[in-house]
């Protein structure tokens, strides 16, 4: 089958022809990636993915899953006390205000790290060590492909009375076949106190989804699905996670109605990293890579916190 692809190796790391890579790329968004994402299927099986059951994990029918202890606490204690390092060499706590942009108003709960060179640097072993087994066995038998890491962010969410964007419901502008993990480098508390994470059920995201609710703009989100019509039976079936420090969770975020909630005392930080499909496993392609063209790639392809790559084929 991956003859009659005319896929090629180079070396470690599979080669789609061009005019299968260019018929892909002429697609809108959507389709785009999800033809990239069959092809990385086809390859999956025909490797290490042939003979693998479906995936009928919670993510799988949840659309989100913790996973526990993917960072010892000391190493969630080391990241955060940095975290706090960088926002202060770069002038103090920076909200994020890459909506304010686009007209929208400016949410400043989260507090954005820069990337430069010596933090991706600095982040890569952790992140390396979050995607050892369980997390990527868990990712590709969800996607039915291997992935790469496309991005890295690091943030600090502090308490708000009245937040905005990501701390109101809604689904993230992306693929459907992008992951989030997301790793609490703080303790979220029993109560949610330090910062709790809320998610819709899948089918009831699905459901919400043929709504007028998922065309709204940024600042039409509600911050309580009370809010919408039959919001009071959603609320029945939401996943709210409280992680504690060194815990991930993993969830598709252009799949999934989610919201964050703003910690009521201190502050919530964050290691956030965001998967792709791709035709080879993560640590193949980053190694082809290399670790210059993986950080210029992070920097510089982000906008806000979260990167804008409209092209799947891209490393």
């Amino acid at each position: 089958m991956l003859d009659e692809l005319g896929l090629t190796k180079r070396g470690p790391v599979w080669q789609l022809p061009g005019g299968l890579a260019a018929r892909i790329r002429e697609q809108p968004f959507g389709e785009r990636h999800h033809a990239y994402q069959s092809v990385c299927r086809q390859v999956f099986r025909q490797g290490v993915g042939a003979g693998v059951a479906p995936c009928a994990s919670e993510l799988a029918t949840l659309g989100v899953e913790m996973v526990p202890g993917v960072l010892p606490p000391e190493t969630c204690d080391d990241l955060s006390a940095r975290i706090g390092a960088w926002l202060d060499a770069a002038g103090g706590a920076t909200a994020d205000t890459s909506m304010g942009a686009f007209g929208f108003r400016t949410d400043t709960t989260n507090r954005v790290v820069p990337l430069t060179p010596e933090i991706v640097r600095a982040a890569m072993p952790i992140a390396r060590r979050v995607l050892a087994r369980p997390m990527t066995a868990l990712a590709e038998r969800y996607l039915e492909s291997h992935f790469k890491l496309d991005s890295i962010r690091l943030y600090r969410s502090v308490p708000n009375p009245d937040p905005l964007v990501s701390f109101r419901w809604h689904w993230d502008s992306a693929p459907l076949g992008q992951l989030h993990v997301m790793v609490y480098l703080t303790d979220a508390g029993a109560d949610g106190s330090g910062g709790a994470t809320e998610f819709l059920a899948r089918p009831l995201s699905e459901q919400l989804r043929r709504t007028e609710y998922f065309a709204r703009g940024i600042d039409d989100r509600v911050l309580e699905l009370e809010q919408l019509p039959d919001g009071a039976k959603l609320k029945n079936f939401v996943v709210r996670a409280t992680p504690s420090r060194g815990d991930g969770l993993i969830f598709a975020p252009g799949l999934i109605c989610h919201r964050g909630i703003p910690p009521a005392r201190g502050f919530r930080d964050v290691l956030l990293l965001i998967l792709m499909p791709s035709l080879d496993p993560w640590a193949v392609g980053l190694a082809a890579e290399g670790i210059e063209p993986m950080i210029e790639r992070m920097i510089h392809r982000c906008f806000g916190y979260l990167p804008i790559n409209g092209d799947p084929l891209a490393p």
